[in-house]
């Protein structure tokens, strides 16, 4: 049978791994005696040869070209419009959240805003951070008063379906955030952290999924990760900048799923298939990501 397919995006590679024969193997595209390849977009299969006789052909596995349908994306900048110019309570803003999941249970922050709004449309950036859910979450205070909120990668505005918290006050919840519409706003019924409002992200642009997206070397992250040995089989050891320490590392999949995490600087990647992985390093400096070829 066949491991591995999946998603590949803008020329990535996927591994499929072959188990089951003690003789040759003979894929699809034409590739013989080898357990493991890396191919593009398609569908493949693979037959065994032994003693001289050749078995069916395996199931189909096919690897789907797709950038950015379902999948995460990377998110570094929010536009929002909370409440309107000369009303009250602007200070409700401070403490809200912007946070990003990839399961829906677990959510991390990415902004705490810190300073009121202003009635009119503001923008905030943030470092690179790579989900498939992002949402805003109203402070303590707050019952999330917005009339639109988007999220983008750069320029790039990132789409997908709502999801939140119902509302009150002339609006319709959480669905008046994402309805271009600046004569409603989403305002919750009490006020506090419960309310929130945000997209399961399925739109995230040209090379807007990680494992295409160039602003995730380490040459263009603070403070830099390095990453020994890459390639790597076994183990890959996390090298950071001078006076940072490491507080978690995760090692994500091309489907933005955590597959290995620790808080230790070496990385367990023995048991992963091979292809391109994405390593996201909590620091005492922040967020910061390289990627590690893993070796069948």
């Amino acid at each position: 049978g066949i491991s591995g397919g999946g998603n590949v995006c803008n020329g990535e590679t996927f591994t499929l791994n072959a188990t089951g024969c003690s003789g040759t193997y003979h894929w699809s595209n034409g590739a013989n005696g080898v357990s493991s390849i890396s191919v593009g977009a398609g569908s493949y299969s693979v037959t065994c040869e032994q003693g001289g006789c050749t078995g069916g052909s395996s199931a189909s596995v096919t690897v789907t070209a797709n950038c950015g349908g379902g999948g995460s994306c990377v998110v570094n900048r929010v536009r929002f419009k909370f409440r309107n110019v000369g009303d009250c309570c602007m200070d409700r803003l401070v403490g809200a959240k912007i946070q990003g999941s990839n399961d829906e249970n677990n959510w991390t922050d990415l902004h705490v805003f810190s300073a009121n709004g202003t009635g009119d449309w503001q923008e905030q950036t943030f470092t690179n951070a790579i989900y498939a859910h992002v949402r805003f979450v109203a402070s303590a205070s707050g019952s999330g008063e917005l009339f639109e909120l988007e999220f983008y990668n750069g320029s790039t505005r990132l789409t997908g379906t709502a999801f939140g918290t119902s509302g009150v006050d002339g609006g319709t919840g959480y669905g008046s955030a994402f309805d271009g519409n600046l004569s409603s706003w989403w305002h919750g019924v009490f006020p506090g952290p419960n309310n929130f409002a945000g997209l399961h992200l399925s739109g995230c642009g040209s090379g807007g999924r990680w494992s295409a997206d160039a602003v995730m070397t380490e040459e263009n992250t603070p403070g830099g990760l390095r990453l020994v040995p890459n390639p790597a089989s076994e183990y890959v050891e996390l090298r950071l900048g001078a006076g940072e320490r490491l507080r978690r590392a995760e090692c994500l999949d091309v489907q933005g799923r955590v597959v290995v995490e620790t808080e230790q600087s070496r990385l367990y990647i023995g048991r992963l298939p091979g292809g391109t992985y994405l390593i996201r390093a909590e620091t005492t400096a922040g967020r910061i990501y390289s990627r590690v070829l893993v070796k069948p």
